[in-house]
């Protein structure tokens, strides 16, 4: 998506390697309990928009993007781009719970792609155990060099530093993601995706 509504920001956010897969390691029945995401147009508004996703419509000029979300009939939950992002493929997301912590481990897989990468979430408004305003940043492969290297994971390193850090199993991806939570905080004030309506 242009920016990159939760998918492409995990694969592209500030142009870092990300945890990455070769193929999904989660399955639906994975899934934390609280991970329920409100269904229906959702808007990322990043630091620095001051668009109102309440009164702006998803065919209008704005900073914000759409995407719409909805549970498939796995239980996986699905988000597809609209307005200026209609065309691009769609998203398949998981959201596993992160031990000692307040946090989702989000496994990220495009339509017509077999390679996921992982994220952390972070759940900010939620009514009667439903999801509907999150935050959420990438997995870099900086975040699992800083100390000892985390098992179950892969390394590509050049000139000095991780291009490519690729999870064997569930228990690399949960091992990591603990790993990344104190290093991520600062980038969940980025932005965030807010429920706008069904």
């Amino acid at each position: 998506m242009r920016a990159a509504v939760l998918g492409a920001a995990l694969a592209f956010l500030a142009g870092c390697a990300v945890l990455s897969a070769p193929s999904p390691l989660f399955a639906p029945g994975d899934q934390a309990p609280g991970f329920v995401l409100a269904e229906g147009l959702w808007a990322l508004q990043q630091t620095g928009c001051a668009d109102d996703p309440a009164v702006t419509a998803p065919e209008a000029k704005s900073c914000l993007e759409w995407v719409r979300v909805a549970r498939a009939g796995d239980g996986a939950w699905r988000m597809e781009g609209v307005g200026d992002d209609k065309d691009d493929p769609p998203m398949r997301v998981l959201g596993m719970a992160v031990e000692h912590e307040p946090l989702f481990v989000a496994e990220v897989t495009g339509a017509g792609s077999t390679e996921v990468n992982y994220g952390l979430v972070a759940a900010r408004g939620a009514e009667a155990g439903v999801i509907r305003r999150l935050a959420f940043t990438a997995i870099t492969c900086g975040m699992l060099t800083r100390g000892v290297r985390p098992a179950g994971i892969t390394f590509k390193d050049s000139d000095g530093s991780a291009v490519s850090c690729v999870a064997r199993d569930k228990a690399a991806v949960r091992n990591a993601a603990r790993i990344a939570a104190p290093h991520a905080m600062a980038s969940f004030d980025e932005g965030e995706m807010i429920w706008v309506r069904p």
